[in-house]
């Protein structure tokens, strides 16, 4: 029978001096987690993607906490599961560095700065009006700035590796594929800011596809092909590739078509039926079997989580279940980021009357998408502050409700990773999750080209607001991205500094020039 301690704390020695000085390292170990990943999320601009070189430039080059191999091994988990991507991050480090009191503590810390400071905002927007977000939307240019350098040195990085491997060919293709079918629509936003509108790209991209698409296209490949790229087999899959990419295309042709549903379960079936083909003649060996300690102690740690901030909060208010049953169904189904998690709380929180379209797009949106921090987190914490604030008639109902969607957002997000971590490391040593491994950060790659392409939308439309259009803002971009770059690799300047000196200077330029002009 487990103690508290076996169920909060990793397996401890017999000797008490040495399990004092056990308890003594986990506590410091969890000190330094705990602010690495408060410090991450309070620099977390751009969205979960956007986040990953971030945080591995934080835990991994310049804490040491992770090797590169176990920060990729968990990048792989959060890209496959629904939720959060920084939250799950932060939960797989946690768990893998302090047990289930560490990953517990990490995930919680990366999302509260942006939820507190999120709620925080709604509670005084009455009096303070939009300058304060107007204000971070201006230091948001120099800090996304900040993020799209760490980006591009990621991206550098892996490609670096990917060329001592001899697999650059391979990694250079995957990112040009995966940038070119997900960039279209930012692409289009782009050039009508910059250029205007226009026939030329005035309408949908006949390609772009979403993360989870093309996510989705990627594993087929991978399980289909086994990596094999000279096989009859990968001729099949690019056969098959390009009707996927007309019918999940943003233009699609046939939106009614039955024709989706039925590729999508040929390509699982495919891809099921060789995965496990090539499991058995290239393993001899049996899977791993799973840590079944481990992961109850994770479950129960999770679902205890979650009950400490649903249950108080459903005692207090009956009409909760409604919106903490809404919030976990949308976490656990919510794939492709932050951006499409907007899309499902309209569905769940707008369209059902339960928050005012004006409320939503006009305060919870604006907001969410200004602050740093994981947007599901953000959206999730807001949507239950207005529930609660409309229905229950004031702040303390209100808050009630965004600290209980705030311990939703978290724990139905980490309960779903911790199960997919678990299946994955058993798997880990078959070769095709060895393919897996090498392939998964050159297409990362590519939707990061995407992203940064989406920064850059967001940006030029701050600095249009402020008064400054066209082209001259991206020669300010590029000498504000040479300062930064200037400073980290010269001057070896703390990145929170570095990150400080951007968002300064993106406000102090861009007041000046709306005072000006």
């Amino acid at each position: 029978m487990y103690g508290i301690q076996d169920v909060f704390l990793p397996r401890l020695t017999a000797n008490e001096s040495d399990r004092k000085n056990y308890i003594r390292g986990l506590v410091i170990m969890l000190l330094k987690l705990i602010g690495s990943f408060l410090k991450i999320g309070c620099i977390a601009f751009g969205g979960g993607s956007a986040l990953i070189p971030v945080i591995e430039k934080e835990i991994v080059t310049n804490k040491g906490f992770l090797s590169g191999q176990d920060y990729t091994k968990h990048t792989i988990v959060a890209n496959i599961t629904p939720g959060a991507l920084v939250v799950k991050l932060a939960c797989l480090a946690g768990h893998q560095l302090g047990g289930v009191t560490g990953m517990v503590a990490c995930a919680s810390a990366v999302a509260f700065p942006g939820a507190l400071v999120t709620i925080l905002l709604l509670m005084l927007l009455s009096q303070i009006g939009g300058s304060a977000i107007h204000q971070l939307a201006l230091a948001s240019v120099g800090i996304s700035i900040f993020i799209i350098y760490l980006l591009i040195g990621y991206i550098q990085k892996v490609f670096r590796d990917a060329r001592t491997s001899s697999f650059s060919r391979v990694a250079v293709f995957l990112s040009l594929s995966a940038f070119i079918v997900t960039c279209g629509g930012n692409l289009r936003k782009l050039l009508t800011i910059l250029l205007g509108e226009s026939p030329l790209w005035s309408s949908p991209p006949l390609i772009g596809l979403s993360t989870i698409d093309l996510l989705g296209l990627a594993f087929f490949v991978i399980f289909f092909t086994g990596g094999n790229i000279k096989s009859w087999r990968m001729a099949v899959a690019a056969i098959i590739a390009a009707p996927y990419l007309l019918l999940f295309g943003k233009s699609n042709p046939f939106p009614d078509s039955a024709a989706k549903p039925i590729l999508q379960l040929l390509m699982f079936g495919m891809a099921a039926f060789f995965l496990i083909r090539d499991s058995i003649r290239d393993t001899p060996k049996k899977p791993k079997r799973p840590d079944w300690r481990s992961l109850f102690c994770q479950l129960f740690a999770w679902v205890t989580f979650m009950a400490i901030f649903i249950i108080p909060v459903f005692f207090l208010f009956r009409y909760a279940y409604q919106f903490q049953l809404s919030g976990i169904l949308s976490t656990i189904t919510s794939f492709g980021g932050g951006e499409a998690y907007l899309s499902v709380a309209d569905g769940l929180f707008v369209a059902t009357g339960k928050i005012s379209a004006t409320a939503y797009y006009g305060q919870i949106a604006p907001v969410a998408n200004t602050l740093p921090g994981p947007i599901l987190v953000k959206i999730l914490s807001a949507a239950g502050y207005s529930i609660g604030f409309s229905e229950g008639g004031g702040i303390i109902t209100g808050l009630a409700f965004a600290v209980s969607g705030f311990g939703i957002s978290i724990g139905a997000t980490c309960l779903v990773c911790v199960l997919a971590n678990t299946a994955y490391t058993c798997f880990t040593d078959f070769k095709v999750f060895r393919v897996l491994n090498q392939w998964i950060l050159p297409i990362i790659c590519g939707l990061l080209l995407t992203v940064t392409l989406s920064m850059l939308c967001e940006m030029l439309n701050v600095t249009a607001e402020a008064g400054v259009g066209g082209i001259v803002p991206l020669i300010g971009f590029a000498f504000l991205f040479f300062a930064v770059s200037f400073l980290s690799r010269w001057f070896h300047w703390n990145d929170v500094l570095v990150l400080l000196m951007a968002g300064g200077v993106s406000v102090l330029v861009l007041n000046y020039i709306a005072s000006a002009f």
